[in-house]
């Protein structure tokens, strides 16, 4: 028996950094048998209450390790791997979190359907800007799918669908995965 899926929670809390940590909590109950597979799903939730309270205390760093680690138990959740790409955005490790939210995405195009928190950006929208001031060029120069990825889903988060459009073709154009691509197309209203 495999420990329950940990899933991606719909309604988000406030701030940024909470408000994506929400987004890799377990949905299901535990499993009840056997007693190997309990003590993994309660120390997976354990992991990830710390990984949630070193990233909103700034600590980015220590927040990617416990994360990874629960990624070696859970290794395609789509959840985790958003909120890897979360971490490794607060480290300033753009292909890093490229690279987790492509395969976030890859392991569910739903996500798209499911943006990082909506209305949580806004005490955090210059942080978010100069993210995506910097995600833009590199995207640009390294002709990165995934990155303009990335610049797609902070604006889609942000609420700024039309920049997310505009930036989503940028990313078809240089090779997003076709089912991902549409998938974000549906939820920008395209």
């Amino acid at each position: 028996m495999q420990a329950p899926p940990i899933s991606a929670a719909p309604n988000l809390g406030a701030d940024l950094n909470q408000a994506v940590a929400a987004q890799a909590t377990p949905t299901q109950p535990p499993p009840t048998q056997p007693t190997d597979e309990l003590q993994s799903w309660q120390m997976a939730v354990h992991r990830l209450d710390d990984a949630r309270a070193a990233l909103a205390s700034g600590q980015a760093a220590a927040a990617r390790v416990l994360i990874e680690r629960t990624l070696t138990e859970f290794p395609e959740e789509p959840a985790l791997l958003r909120f890897l790409g979360v971490a490794r955005l607060h480290e300033g490790d753009l292909p890093g979190a490229a690279d987790a939210f492509a395969r976030a995405h890859r392991a569910d195009p739903s996500l798209a359907d499911r943006p990082l928190a909506p209305g949580a950006f806004q005490r955090e929208r210059r942080t978010i800007d100069s993210v995506l001031g910097r995600v833009a060029p590199l995207a640009s120069r390294t002709d990165s799918a995934d990155l303009w990825l990335v610049a797609v889903v902070l604006n889609q988060a942000l609420g700024r669908e039309a920049q997310a459009a505009r930036l989503l073709d940028r990313a078809i154009e240089t090779g997003l995965d076709v089912e991902i691509a549409s998938a974000l197309a549906r939820a920008l209203g395209r």
